[in-house]
């Protein structure tokens, strides 16, 4: 359990870069009749408690359900572990099933209650409906590789759901909610939408017994990459809305009738919406007119948009690509709340800015006016990297004192945060995707910040959380191996004065400080030699991977020197599994080889092979920064708010993990993208192939590659981190207040808020009236 802690005032001051003594009204304009609701401006933070869990990660969206009967809504949390069936050591009470699952944790204290195996990640929870008939919600789970199971709310057992695939296939994706009870069973039933490589579904299953009651194959077989919505028609019909198409494709927005999933003949289907870049975030739908009917609030690539939801025609869209040459994208769903005075919600958004995914430069939130899209705050605020978690809002008391809690990143160098960087290997996103960017852009640390901001508080607004502070929590149960480059002092008898060599002599040097450069953290230099691989004889004990060039070198026999790479300059790693490659594109044949050999065959002269070699030294101690101890940190899944187990604010509950950054990942400044293009551009060719060789030779040079850095090398694929779920309270009072007649703004009973959590079938809730309706 935790200790408790107070983040008020005083914690603020001393370590936080906006403190509380310099809190204003930083009113967008002159408020409206506030009758005597006063926004509070004094935030006070406090653990409850926190729980650590080796090895899992989690996507999915946090949902709160009292599944003990104490109470006090409980934490349901899905999960992954990145292992396959059947390797399952890290989890014996997994079985042979390990890939994923559902943890159910008490609220009060955040003990387990129960746990639930799958065969892959989880990425979708609904507990919102009783299909068990025990007066407890129950939960329906769905994810990755077929994952779709609905388990009993009390005890996590199974219920029913579909088996494993026989095949593993590329794309094997399920949602699923509760829906209104279709078949008259007096159960709620479940729409599911299921995606595979090359074809998309909607289907009804009966609640009760998972048997399919319908289905509607999506047009063209496309697949559906975010979570159906149901709304309702003028008409009091239920609507289902779904999207085809991802951010690299066109994409379309269509509605169906509910009841028209269930007939057996021809389906009916409207298109209600296209744009040449498909939905890149969750589907909102929130009343954006106050006319009673909820409105579709999407995302496409860079322009966000909102829909009237009587005719799906256009309200406002604002679309934010045309200031430079870089890519925006919004690739997490916006969040409503009551910012600003006017009742109507507006929109939280955060865009990220890059060439493309995954080279992410920088991120932007802002707040969109409901009315029409317009920015409210001076200047968006500036980010790190990716956000990948959407926020949620906090409803106070009042008109215009919402809160919004939402995830920022930052690499903590500002000044350059927004220069451009390329991946070396574009085409390598899975690895480019898990790389440490602040490191191999900084050399600083990536921290994860959760803000909580209204319309009072000077933006980014009040620091709830960073990573930076939680680091010995977040690292506390799994024994995280990286196998670190040490660069140890070579032994005193090696040392001596080279004032006087010659310059083949420095170059020796240089090469027998990378060989004892090479050697692992408390290597035995001096043990015993092993009888049987008496390699080195009385010379100092080596890795038997590296033993044979530092004979070499130790004994002046220095190989001749390669013309076209310097087979010395390797970073040599005796676990690697490339240590034992041999370069195969030396023994390639290409067409036009006489056309590159006067390139690749250069009369080099020593001064410059030692320049070379100095490059290379500053340019490994550089990237040898992404080799650290604390990986990642991630904040993928969205939080939840709950009622306060003290009685006063609202708790916050929140996860994080951390990630294995990817090995040998390399990204090219903008100065290094001038230096290849301009070595390139001295020598063309019209054969691809060798116009490859001569950019890799210049990419090597500029950079100070070794072959060994440069070509692939085996990435980390095993399981991940650590996974800390939080409970937070937040609390607040307002000074100089006059009691006789205004009060301090506080936060609403959770019944009464309009954006707690994000979950499959999570709606907002509107707090006012409409002004009209149609």
């Amino acid at each position: 359990m935790a200790k408790g802690f107070v983040m008020g005032a005083t914690l603020f001051l001393n370590l936080f870069p906006s403190p509380l003594y310099n809190f204003r009204l930083w009113s967008l304009k002159a408020p409206k009749a506030q009758l005597n609701i006063i926004p509070c401006s004094d935030f006070t933070g406090k653990d409850i408690w926190y729980k650590t869990f080796p090895w899992m990660k989690s996507e999915a969206a946090l949902v709160m359900v009292d599944v003990n009967q104490d109470g006090i809504d409980d934490v349901i949390i899905g999960y992954s572990t990145n292992q396959h069936p059947g390797s399952c050591v890290e989890f014996p009470n997994a079985k042979d099933v390990c890939g994923g699952g559902v943890l159910a944790l008490d609220g009060k204290t955040g003990d387990t209650l129960w746990q639930h195996w799958t065969h892959k990640d989880v990425l979708f929870v609904d507990c919102s409906a009783d299909i068990s008939s025990d007066k407890i919600k129950d939960c329906l789970i769905s994810g990755k590789g077929g994952v779709l199971t609905a388990t009993d709310g009390k005890t996590g057992k199974f219920i029913w759901g579909k088996s494993p695939p026989k095949e593993s296939k590329l794309i094997d994706l399920y949602t699923a909610q509760f829906i209104s009870d279709i078949d008259g069973d007096k159960y709620p039933d479940v729409l599911v939408s299921h995606t595979l490589s090359n074809s998309g579904q909607l289907a009804v299953l009966s609640g009760k017994t998972g048997i399919t009651l319908g289905h509607l194959d999506t047009p063209d077989d496309e697949g559906i990459f975010t979570v159906p919505r149901v709304t309702v028609s003028r008409d009091g019909s239920d609507v289902v809305l779904f999207a085809t198409g991802s951010s690299e494709t066109s994409g379309t927005l269509f509605a169906t009738l509910l009841s028209d999933i269930l007939i057996a003949g021809p389906k009916h289907y409207s298109n209600v919406w296209k744009s040449d870049v498909g939905i890149t975030s969750g589907i909102v739908l929130a009343d954006m007119n106050r006319d009673g009917t909820e409105d579709v609030i999407l995302t496409s690539g860079d322009t966000l948009s909102v829909l009237d939801g009587n005719d799906y025609n256009p309200l406002w869209n604002v679309s934010l690509n045309g200031f430079d040459k870089n890519q925006r994208q919004i690739l997490i769903g916006p969040t409503p709340a009551y910012f600003d005075d006017d009742l109507i919600p507006d929109l939280l958004v955060t865009h990220m800015v890059g060439s493309s995914f995954p080279a992410i430069f920088y991120s932007q939130t802002w707040v969109a006016n409901g009315k029409d899209g317009v920015g409210l705050l001076e200047e968006p605020i500036l980010g790190g990297s990716e956000v990948t978690a959407p926020g949620v809002a906090i409803s106070f008391t009042g008109i215009g004192n919402d809160m919004y809690l939402f995830w920022m990143t930052t690499c903590n160098s500002i000044a350059n945060q927004k220069k451009s960087f390329q991946f070396l290997k574009e085409s390598e996103i899975h690895k480019n995707a898990r790389a440490d960017l602040c490191r191999l852009r900084f050399n600083k640390s990536l921290e994860i910040q959760m803000y909580v901001l209204n319309q009072h508080i000077k933006p980014p607004g009040v620091l709830l959380y960073s990573s930076k502070f939680k680091w010995e929590i977040e690292h506390n149960v799994t024994e995280h191996k990286i196998n670190k480059k040490v660069l140890p002092e070579p032994p005193k008898h090696l040392t001596r004065d080279h004032g006087g060599m010659d310059k083949l002599e420095k170059l020796r040097k240089q090469q027998v400080d990378k060989i004892y450069q090479a050697i692992p953290k408390n290597y035995p230099l001096y043990e015993t030699v092993d009888e049987d691989r008496n390699l080195l004889n009385a010379l100092p004990r080596f890795p038997e991977s590296i033993a044979s060039e530092a004979k070499d070198l130790l004994t002046n026999n220095l190989p001749p020197i390669s013309l076209d790479y310097d087979v010395y300059s390797q970073d040599l790693d005796p676990e690697d599994p490339l240590f034992s490659r041999t370069n195969q594109r030396h023994g390639e044949v290409y067409d036009g080889r006489d056309e590159r050999a006067d390139f690749l065959n250069r009369n080099l002269e020593m001064d410059k092979i030692l320049q070379n070699d100095k490059n290379q030294e500053e340019n490994r101690e550089k990237r040898e920064t992404k080799d650290h101890k604390d990986g990642i940190p991630r904040a993928t899944t969205t939080a939840a708010l709950a009622n306060p187990i003290d009685g006063n604010g609202i708790d916050i509950i929140f996860a994080t993990h951390w990630i294995m950054p990817a090995s040998n990942v390399v990204i090219l400044s903008e100065k290094d993208d001038r230096c290849i293009k301009k070595k390139t551009s001295k020598k063309q060719s019209n054969n691809l192939k060798v116009f490859n060789e001569i950019k890799e030779i210049a990419q090597k040079e500029c950079l100070g590659l070794s072959d060994d850095e440069f070509e692939e090398k085996e990435d980390y694929d095993g399981v991940d981190g650590q996974l800390t779920v939080y409970r937070i309270n937040l609390s607040c009072k307002c000074s100089n207040i006059n009691p006789s007649m205004e009060k301090c703004s506080t936060p609403l009973p959770l019944d009464q808020q309009s954006y707690s959590h994000r979950a499959t079938n999570v709606y907002f809730k509107q707090r006012h009236k409409p002004a009209f309706r149609v």
